[in-house]
């Protein structure tokens, strides 16, 4: 990434200081970024597509600051052409087929380059659709949308293009701007480290090979009857602390909040916010996109797929984290508080591949057993305590 830091005047006429960071990606294509004295990235009001103004130039009674930016100006922009770089953008991206193919994505890829480097409409949402009422699942972006619809911000969308290519690096620094500008910063948040996670792995690729070639040439040694027995213990203490979620805890939790107002909470706990397309009037609505959603989403799947557990809850479809996070209101006692995210880290690190340091897990598992055990003596004092109070 380049920077140009002298600021100048927004071409669009509205009044605000900008400067413009180049982005580069390793296709060679390039887009300028406005970005304003403070290194947010400009939203110009004269570019909201459903307001655009009569005439691009600045709103003041100051004939000479007129004067003084139309003689700066490179070029005068007008209504008409502003109108006409959306409608081009709404012609291109409509009735399109083949994007599941690089080379057509190239093509689109280019044209919204292109498009963005004229005119900076970063806000502005784009909609797509399939010619046959299908796109590519990652394109199709919302499940309340008619078949074959998506719509995304244009810097999301070209970040989506390059990781449908695997080129993640490329993805990675759209979703890294994106998740500047976005109203949904979870969403966006978790596609940045869902393709940052990505890139770490294929950097340790390399290195993990070379371990491999090298751990496969060693004969049978003592330190391997080490780590057998190393395993058994992450193994051993995974299931304690399944135990202790899905007993324990899931009893407190139980003798804390009811069903209802479970529900309540899920359905104000908003991840994101989506489009949906009403099949009415076929304008777009923002609706939020909440953890009651998520679950109604896993219950549909479950519909279609054969069942390993019965009766299974909403409180089921929620990770440790997520139970724990829940609960902040209802727990006062901070060190409580402490000892369950130390208990759900643990869980974390468990439930994902790699190396372990030989000498820290002894050391770690007897805290955490010890933290299950201080939750454990909590959660009993205070139930009674709740009871006493009734």
């Amino acid at each position: 990434m380049t920077n140009d830091k002298k600021l100048v005047q927004c071409e669009f006429g509205c009044g605000v200081n900008v400067y413009y960071q180049t982005v580069e990606f390793s296709d060679s294509l390039e887009i300028p970024i406005p970005r304003e004295a403070d290194d947010s990235i400009h939203n110009c009001p004269n570019l909201d597509r459903d307001e655009l103004p009569d005439v691009f130039t600045p709103i003041t009674d100051d004939q000479d600051l007129i004067d003084e930016f139309c003689q700066n100006a490179d070029y005068l922009w007008n209504k008409e052409e502003i109108e006409k770089h959306y409608l081009d953008l709404d012609s291109y991206f409509a009735g399109i087929d083949g994007l599941e193919f690089k080379n057509y994505r190239d093509d689109f890829k280019k044209f919204l380059v292109k498009q963005l480097g004229i005119i900076p409409s970063f806000y502005s949402d784009i909609t797509l659709y399939g010619s046959g009422d299908t796109l590519p699942g990652c394109l199709n972006d919302d499940m309340e949308a008619p078949p074959g619809y998506g719509i995304f911000p244009p810097i999301g969308l070209l970040g989506t293009f390059y990781e449908m290519d695997g080129n993640l690096p490329d993805a990675k620094k759209c979703y890294k701007i994106q998740l500047e500008m976005s109203s949904s910063p979870n969403f966006w948040s978790n596609k940045f480290e869902e393709v940052n996670v990505q890139c770490e792995m294929k950097e340790q690729e390399p290195l993990t090979k070379k371990y491999v070639e090298k751990e496969s040439k060693k004969p049978q040694t003592d330190q391997q009857t080490e780590n057998s027995k190393v395993e058994e213990e992450l193994k051993k203490m995974f299931l304690e602390i399944r135990k202790f979620e899905n007993g324990d805890f899931q009893e407190y939790i139980s003798s804390k909040i009811s069903r209802n107002e479970l529900k309540e909470k899920l359905k104000k706990d908003i991840l994101r916010y989506r489009f949906v397309i009403e099949k009415q009037t076929g304008k777009k609505q923002r609706v939020p996109y909440t953890m009651y959603d998520k679950i109604k989403t896993y219950h549909a799947k479950d519909e279609n797929r054969k069942q390993i557990r019965k009766n299974q809850t909403d409180w089921d479809y929620l990770s440790l984290g997520e139970k724990i996070s829940f609960l902040d209101d209802k727990i006062r006692n901070k060190e409580i508080k402490k000892l369950l995210d130390e208990i759900n880290d643990i869980r974390n690190s468990l439930s994902h591949s790699g190396d372990y340091y030989p000498d820290a897990w002894l050391e770690v598992f007897a805290d955490t057993r010890l933290c299950i055990k201080k939750c454990k003596d909590f959660f009993e004092f205070d139930v009674k305590s709740d009871i006493k109070r009734i």
